[in-house]
């Protein structure tokens, strides 16, 4: 078990209440919690909280699942590297998923797997291939984020 800390240093500048939120989200998983998500409303740091998580995971493989580029915004907005702080980071969207199959899911390198905005995985094709990387790497460490409790687009799957 590796055991992750609070940077005193808070190179991020967290507000307190998502430096709280970091120190449940590592308390967690130091205590052998495999998945742990959080729903905070839209602007309330959500995005900091999961850049936080990759910098204190950065020596594990991350696979961070985007609807957007946000996070690349605010790596660059905190004078951060993706290259040299977040060197065993990749980013891919929800899309690029859908094609994959469960053999090729199964083939990601992946220890740190983050969802943002995972009211997504109410999609059933989403949804699949997420639980598809779940299931083929029991090991890995799962953190999803969204401001969402409902998933609700007036189709039956989604209420």
């Amino acid at each position: 078990m590796m055991v992750i800390t609070m940077n005193n240093d808070n190179i991020l500048n967290l507000y307190e209440h998502n430096e709280e939120i970091s120190s449940k989200v590592f308390d967690a998983f130091n205590k052998d919690e495999k998945r742990v998500a959080i729903v905070q409303a839209t602007g309330t740091g959500k995005s900091y909280v999961a850049l936080n998580l990759l910098l204190k995971y950065k020596d594990k493989k991350a696979l961070y699942i985007v609807p957007s580029n946000a996070l690349k915004e605010i790596i660059s907005k905190n004078n951060l590297s993706i290259e040299k702080d977040f060197p065993n980071l990749e980013f891919r969207t929800y899309q690029s998923l859908i094609n994959l199959s469960k053999e090729e899911l199964s083939k990601l390198n992946v220890d740190l797997l983050v969802t943002d905005e995972l009211h997504h995985l109410g999609a059933p094709v989403w949804g699949k291939r997420i639980n598809d990387i779940v299931e083929t790497h029991p090991d890995m460490l799962l953190f999803g984020m969204t401001a969402y409790t409902v998933r609700d687009r007036a189709t039956a799957y989604e209420r």
